[in-house]
């Protein structure tokens, strides 16, 4: 019975598949039937409207027609007849002038088939205004200008221009100097050339160095603004030949700053003087800073001083 009853369920459920499977089968066809309908019933009405324009076009041509026929009729053949014309009198004279005129007429057109001639064109005359006589110019005489005597020239000063007080070109002019103090805090941690007045308290021996020209000699130097603490000094111009007395006041020209401890100067080759003189001047042999000289050496006097009192 289970077995049966299985069978009979799995047939039920085929059965209701089919019908289903029908219904949809016979509802794609009402569609589609539909569908036909509808593009039939706009075709015929397209047609339909297609065949009303005709008609109305037909009709309107027909019409014209008529009404061309109309007119035509209205006109009968008493219209062309010649007794409802004026009859007008015409001389002998004027009839034979027209009968002169038209043979000549005719016989310039039978000559002149191919090219047309063209009317007389009748240029206007121009009308002729009277002429205005003006007066002649008047002629202006022009009076010589008297030369105006020029300021005599004055002979050019040889004047040399002045250095500035930047530059390290002559040692005997004033330049500007820089303290020491302010070597850190220049405008560029390094390569700003500046013009020192300090006094060499160490001086090293010529050594080997990894850059050009590879010798180099190490000083200290020092002055007011750096009581405590020195400057070290790099020179590579010519290093055997820098060998300043220690413990003397030095005006050193063009020097250049750099970062090495906390701030230092050196002295490059390519910065030698141009005119080939000493960049390291002794200060006691400089006028225009000798006061400067004097304070410095005393000062460094007074530190020395200090220092031998505290070692004795």
């Amino acid at each position: 019975r289970e077995g049966a009853t299985g069978g009979e369920r799995l047939f039920g459920l085929e059965r209701r598949v089919r019908e289903m499977e029908v219904r949809r089968e016979r509802e794609r066809e009402r569609e589609e039937e539909e569908r036909r309908r509808e593009e039939g019933s706009r075709k015929e009405l397209e047609a339909e409207v297609v065949e009303r324009e005709k008609q109305a076009v037909e009709r309107e041509w027909e019409e014209e027609v008529k009404g061309e026929e109309e007119d035509e009729g209205c006109i009968s053949e008493s219209d062309y007849d010649d007794d409802g014309f004026e009859q007008m009198v015409i001389s002998t004279e004027r009839a034979t002038q027209r009968r002169v005129m038209a043979t000549a007429y005719a016989g310039t057109s039978v000559n002149n088939t191919t090219t047309p001639q063209r009317p007389p064109v009748f240029k206007q005359q121009s009308i002729q205004h009277p002429q205005v006589l003006l007066p002649p110019p008047s002629r202006q005489i022009l009076t010589p200008r008297t030369p105006q005597p020029r300021p005599p020239i004055k002979p050019q000063e040889n004047t040399t221009p002045k250095p500035l007080p930047w530059l390290a070109s002559d040692p005997t002019q004033p330049l500007k100097l820089t303290p020491l103090s302010q070597i850190p805090y220049l405008p560029y941690k390094q390569n700003w050339m500046v013009n020192v007045l300090v006094v060499v308290i160490q001086l090293g021996e010529t050594e080997s160095c990894p850059y050009p020209p590879f010798v180099q000699r190490q000083a200290r130097v020092i002055d007011q603004s750096t009581p405590h603490s020195h400057i070290h000094l790099t020179v590579f111009l010519e290093p055997a030949e820098f060998e300043p007395k220690l413990g003397e006041v030095y005006l050193l020209l063009g020097v250049k700053n750099h970062k090495f401890d906390g701030g230092s100067l050196k002295k490059y080759a390519s910065d030698k003087p141009k005119g080939g003189g000493r960049w390291w001047v002794e200060g006691r042999g400089l006028g225009w800073c000798k006061g400067m000289v004097k304070e410095l050496e005393i000062w460094w006097a007074q530190q020395q001083g200090g220092v031998v009192g505290e070692e004795g």
